[in-house]
């Protein structure tokens, strides 16, 4: 029992249900909403089906929209509970806005029970449930430290829990609305039945589990964060050089780290002689991959420095241009960059062009043909 505790990748029962608890609940909640609304809305509101067909499909229009604003502000929040796990609280909305969603009246006009089920909808899916999908990924890498083994059993083993927990549901609603759903206030009541118990048990997670604030702390930072700073680096440097074959060969190089990643991973998971259906890709894996792919780069910066030509020459220095750039002065003219740039075999039309695509980068144009380095 000591070394089960001792265990990074021991994952108790209690850790699971409490960290699934929130999925199952969703997974039930689910069950009611999308199976059972259509019905609702056409047997008890008076709603004609098409007409709620387009109401949740324009819904889901605006979800697309909604995902980019919540990923922005996943993104960006930190707070002392953490980077996800405030956004876990986004699944009360989901609950009371589902419960509003059977709450309707007949009594009320056509138009105003359309707009009721539209809004209700709305906050339910594109609103509480994209705030709360977009803090996942964030909430679950915090939680269980980065720890890809973790991740693994969670995903397997919770996705059974989860599955158990939606059957139930599915076998439970339809008994108790065939008795209590007879009415527009039988189906509230119906629904409050299983949404409030469900409302209970998926805020277990928010309470139980919390984030370990260390996971990037410091430099540390996320394979794809890191990817794409390094990649974007890259890219600027090569477009500010003018060249625009290499800029294609970067964008190659950064698939190339994943791909390489992913086979490395993939070979860890067959000696480990691991069946899991999820791959997570270790940093020690990344790492390896991103310094293979960075020296296989230096060697097309080099070989591209002297291609296309007809004539066999000495392969030139691809740093060439980057040298050029810190041999300038701090305070330059044209003509001192045309003579600076006779040093690397450049051409007048060349310095000109670089010139241009330093300004507001690298240097500040101070007036006609006087340049300031940017410090």
């Amino acid at each position: 029992m000591a070394n089960k505790k001792n265990d990074p990748n021991h994952l108790g029962f209690g850790r699971l249900m409490a960290w699934k608890s929130s999925d199952i609940a969703m997974a039930g909640l689910n069950v009611i909403v999308l199976g059972y609304l259509s019905i609702y809305c056409s047997d008890t509101l008076g709603i004609a089906p098409a007409v709620v067909g387009t109401v949740l499909m324009v819904s889901k229009i605006i979800d697309a929209f909604t995902d980019i604003f919540a990923g922005w502000l996943v993104d960006n929040t930190h707070t002392k509970l953490g980077k996800g796990r405030p956004y876990e609280l986004a699944i009360v909305g989901v609950m009371l806005c589902s419960l509003g969603l059977f709450s309707g009246s007949p009594a009320w006009s056509n138009t105003l029970k359309v707009v009721w089920i539209f809004c209700m909808y709305t906050l339910v899916f594109s609103i509480f449930t994209t705030l709360r999908g977009a803090a996942n990924t964030p909430y679950t890498i915090r939680h269980f430290s980065n720890n890809p083994i973790l991740i693994r059993k969670v995903a397997s083993y919770g996705g059974v829990i989860t599955m158990a927990g939606s059957m139930i549901v599915s076998i439970l609603f339809p008994i108790v609305m065939s008795k209590l759903a007879t009415s527009a206030g039988g189906w509230r009541t119906t629904v409050a039945i299983f949404v409030l118990p469900l409302l209970l048990i998926s805020l277990l997670r928010f309470f139980f589990c919390k984030e370990d604030p260390s996971v990037d702390g410091g430099d540390e930072q996320f394979q794809p964060v890191r990817l794409n700073e390094i990649f974007s680096r890259m890219l600027s440097e090569v477009a500010l050089e003018g060249n625009d074959d290499l800029q294609a060969v970067v964008k190659r190089y950064a698939f190339l780290v994943m791909r390489i990643s992913m086979i490395q991973a993939r070979i860890r998971q067959f000696e480990a002689n691991d069946g899991a259906p999820d791959i997570y890709c270790e940093d020690v894996d990344f790492d390896r991959s991103l310094q293979i792919v960075l020296c296989c780069y230096e060697h097309s910066r080099l070989l591209l420095s002297s291609m296309p030509s007809s004539q066999l020459h000495p392969l030139k220095d691809p740093n060439s241009t980057r040298k050029f750039i810190g041999e300038l002065p701090e305070t330059f003219t044209t003509e001192d960059a045309m003579q600076i740039g006779v040093k690397y075999d450049f051409s007048h039309r060349k310095i000109s062009r670089l010139i241009k695509s330093f300004i507001g980068v690298k240097i500040n144009k101070i007036s006609h043909g006087k340049y300031q380095k940017i410090s």
